[in-house]
């Protein structure tokens, strides 16, 4: 049976998250307690642990690691608009 806190997954590191969401991670939340830093709260995936392997450790090219730029400039637009507005 799964912790009710293993269903999510949440990183600060801003292109880390603008990559999963461009992956198709969905947000569930962000977490503004430290205004020095946002923590952005994905409902976790299996798939999650690949993405980040790829992002991380991902050669030049891999198909894995390549996305297309719209979404992630979609996506990174989506987090700011999270980010800068008070509520989620």
């Amino acid at each position: 049976m799964r912790n009710n806190e293993d269903k999510y997954f949440k990183v600060s590191t801003f292109y880390v998250a603008s990559y999963l969401l461009a992956k198709g991670m969905e947000l569930v939340g962000i977490n503004r307690e430290d205004p020095q830093q946002c923590i952005f709260i994905f409902l976790d995936i299996p798939e999650r642990e690949q993405y980040l392997r790829s992002f991380n450790f991902g050669r030049e090219n891999n198909p894995d690691v390549l996305i297309d730029a719209r979404k992630l400039v979609l996506s990174i637009k989506k987090l700011k608009e999270v980010i800068y507005q008070k509520r989620f």
